[in-house]
């Protein structure tokens, strides 16, 4: 399994996002701003994206979400408490910052303590 970190091109905000690596399959979390550097990671490596997930729904965190999903087919993850955030500029606090925006709604609803498969893995929800 590997991990890349990739940063966000979303100026002053200079946020992080990871891509998780395991064979021919990828999950991306928080990707902000990053479309075009994951799309050409998954490329050169002939990685299939499997899920975009979450760790909550601030603006700087999902900014990607939309492009991603719709460029891979990508299921998108999300908290049950943060899900609204994603359809909803004011929640997710972009439209403060001047640019609102809002990105398609989750395919998967999580809570506390769930377990999302992995490539032979897990991965354990921690609200």
């Amino acid at each position: 399994m590997e991990l890349i970190t990739l940063v966000s091109s979303r100026p002053m905000m200079d946020e992080r996002c990871y891509l998780v690596l395991d064979g021919g399959n990828a999950v991306i979390i928080d990707p902000d701003s990053v479309e075009d550097a994951a799309k050409a990671e998954l490329a050169r490596r002939g990685t299939q994206l499997e899920l975009i997930l979450l760790t909550h729904g601030h603006f700087d965190h999902i900014g990607s979400v939309e492009a991603l999903h719709q460029a891979t087919g990508a299921r998108i993850a999300i908290h049950t408490d943060d899900a609204a955030m994603l359809t909803d500029a004011r929640r997710n606090l972009s439209g403060y910052f001047g640019s609102p925006t809002t990105q398609c709604p989750a395919d998967l609803l999580l809570r506390d303590g769930d377990l999302i498969p992995f490539s032979g893995c897990s991965i354990r929800v921690i609200h």
